[in-house]
C-alpha cells in the first residue's frame, strides 16, 4: 500500500511541476471552488433538514392541540 501511495505522490508532484503559473492558479481556483461547493451543499442540506424537522414539529404540536380540545 505504501508503494501505491508513494507512486501517487510522485505522479501528483510531477503533474504539479508540469503546470505553468497560470495553470497552477486555475487549478488551485478550481479545487477551491470544488471544496466550497461541497461545503455549501452540505450546509444547504442541513438547513433544509432543519426546516423539515421544524415543520414536522409544528404539525405535531397542532395535531396534539386539536386532539386535546376534542
Amino acid at each position: 500500500m505504501q508503494e501505491i501511495a508513494a507512486k501517487l505522490a510522485d505522479a501528483l508532484s510531477m503533474f504539479w511541476q508540469s503546470l505553468d503559473d497560470h495553470e497552477r492558479r486555475l487549478f488551485a481556483l478550481g479545487v477551491a471552488w470544488l471544496l466550497a461547493s461541497i461545503v455549501m451543499g452540505a450546509a444547504e442540506r442541513k438547513r433544509k433538514q432543519r426546516e423539515l424537522d421544524e415543520l414536522a414539529d409544528s404539525v405535531a404540536r397542532r395535531l396534539a392541540e386539536r386532539g386535546s380540545r376534542g
